[in-house]
């Protein structure tokens, strides 16, 4: 399919966009050891306007820039999450929150104006220093990245690049990236203990250029970053909505999954971090698969202690389940994941997906954010798929006003469940607050890096509540990067095991539930 055709479905569909990510959710209870789904309605309430996140992201420029992205972190170190909404129009938003809960902006105070057409974002401690600082993706394809002086007041500057110490890995002359940046991550993808900054870009919407390549930089400790966006590779050049660092063979090591939109036969790729250039495992694992993917998510679905990929799709999303010999397949049909149309017959379409355990019932939970394509703004529904614990899935339509793009799941209000901030192309956010009711127990483990990256990005948790193991791992994206654990009926967990991206293993014995808890890397 040449990059200006479209996929042949009930509808002529044009396919982009800046993808995201996240998630959503319902509850089910339980009433023994196992896990059981029971439906309910408005377990989620739009809280948006009560706490004072009032605000639209408008959607300008060429549908290549129809992203609507957000991010959650603690930038003055009050103890409350904060919210930073990336905007086209150049006017992006810095949401603090109060003690009370509500919300004031706060972006022109903390020197985050002047962003230009802001598409995509993630704090992250790159520097280590013990606050979130900020990178900033454009919708030309470039970025800034924004350094906290640890009140929560933010200084401008490029990233800083030294001369590339391996001719392997450095990138191609192209110039400047020329498509949308899509989405921003952040792992210690080498061990060094520094992080590493991956930004990916999708299609510009034109006949030319082609999208640019995904740009990876790997921090040097001194606050600059060695481009090394070559060590990527041939898979790396396709229009990238998505990216996902996880530990997918349980080795230590880092492992990276692009979501490419299927535009000019671009499948998705699974690459392991071998040095010097990243080693393309996409076919010989079977999660190179072909779709018009604009949002991914891992996580442990079936409870075998291996990380699963969801997919988001025009269609049905992909489940690939992971079997121990380290490959994987689509089970999405089989076990009652995801959908090929909308109730008026027309394509499902979504964009953002995640998983999270929003009942806290001990397994993981899925949700997809449905949307337009392009900068089509009518409302499509979303959809949350309830685990049983079994790993087959019960699907509950969630009637979604506008177009969904960003899912941010986060705990803002620290009362021990998921919530989530859903953004809306051309519309309001919404802040969603977690109804469920609070008969299931919950664990929540903060992260602190020494030899690793004091953020604790791309490391494994692995905890036992009533009989069953649990595998997390912590991502620096849009999301809250402290790890949620349902417990359901258990009032303390089990053994926790801790593997940091430096290397060590940590283990402790219990925990007890309904609280947060901060681990430390030992010395």
């Amino acid at each position: 399919m040449s990059r200006r055709q479209r996929p042949s479905l009930p509808l002529t569909l044009a396919v982009l966009a800046g993808a995201v990510l996240l998630v959503l959710s319902i509850h089910g209870l339980v009433s023994s050891g196992a896990s059981s789904v029971a439906a309910v309605s408005d377990a989620f309430e739009d809280v948006a306007a009560r706490h004072g996140l009032r605000t639209t992201q408008p959607a300008i420029g060429s549908c290549g820039y129809n992203a609507a992205g957000a991010a959650w972190g603690d930038v003055n170190g009050d103890g409350n999450l904060d919210l930073f909404l990336p905007r086209q129009d150049g006017g992006s938003q810095l949401w603090l929150q109060t003690d009370s809960g509500r919300f004031r902006e706060a972006a022109a105070r903390a020197g985050l104006r002047e962003l230009g057409v802001a598409t995509a974002a993630a704090f992250s401690d790159h520097d280590n220093d013990g606050d979130l600082d900020l990178y900033v993706g454009t919708a030309a394809g470039g970025g800034r990245l924004l350094d906290n002086d640890g009140s929560g007041s933010f200084g401008i500057r490029p990233l800083q690049l030294a001369p590339s110490a391996d001719p392997l890995s450095a990138p191609a002359d192209l110039g400047p990236p020329r498509a949308p940046t899509t989405a921003v991550s952040w792992s210690d993808y080498d061990g060094d203990g520094n992080l590493d900054l991956l930004a990916t870009h999708g299609d510009s919407c034109e006949d030319e250029p082609p999208p640019a390549p995904n740009q990876l930089y790997r921090g040097l400790g001194d606050g600059r970053f060695d481009d090394v966006s070559g060590a990527l590779g041939e898979p790396s050049a396709g229009a990238t909505l998505d990216a996902i660092w996880f530990d997918a063979d349980a080795d230590g090591a880092q492992e990276l999954y692009l979501g490419n939109d299927d535009l000019d036969g671009d499948a998705n790729a699974l690459l392991s971090s071998a040095a010097p250039r990243f080693e393309d495992l996409s076919a010989v694992s079977g999660a190179g698969i072909s779709r018009f993917t604009m949002g991914v998510a891992a996580g442990d679905v079936d409870g075998n202690q291996l990380p699963d990929l969801v997919v988001s799709d025009i269609g049905r999303e992909a489940l690939l389940l992971q079997d121990a010999g380290g490959g994987f397949s689509d089970r999405a049909e089989q076990l009652g994941f995801g959908r090929e149309t909308n109730p008026d017959g027309s394509p499902s379409i979504t964009w953002g997906v995640a998983l999270a355990d929003f009942d806290n019932d001990g397994d993981l939970d899925a949700y997809s954010a449905g949307g337009a394509l392009g900068r089509d703004v009518e409302d499509r529904d979303d959809a949350l798929f309830l685990n049983d614990g079994s790993g087959f899935f019960e699907e509950r339509r969630v009637p979604a006003p506008g177009s969904g793009r960003a899912v941010a799941p986060a705990d803002w209000d620290r009362d021990g469940d998921v919530d989530l901030l859903v953004a809306q192309l051309g519309g309001e956010p919404l802040l969603l607050e977690n109804r469920a009711p609070a008969s299931n127990h919950w664990l929540e483990l903060e992260l602190i890096g020494r030899a690793s990256p004091r953020q604790a990005c791309g490391a494994t948790v692995t905890l036992e509540a009533e009989g069953r193991r649990q595998w997390r791992t912590v991502e620096c994206r849009a999301g809250e990067s402290t790890l949620h654990f349902g417990l359901g009926p258990a009032v303390a967990a089990g053994e926790i095991e801790v593997r940091w991206p430096s290397g060590p293993v940590q283990r402790i014995a219990s925990l007890r539930g309904d609280r947060r808890h901060r681990i430390s890397e030992p010395r």
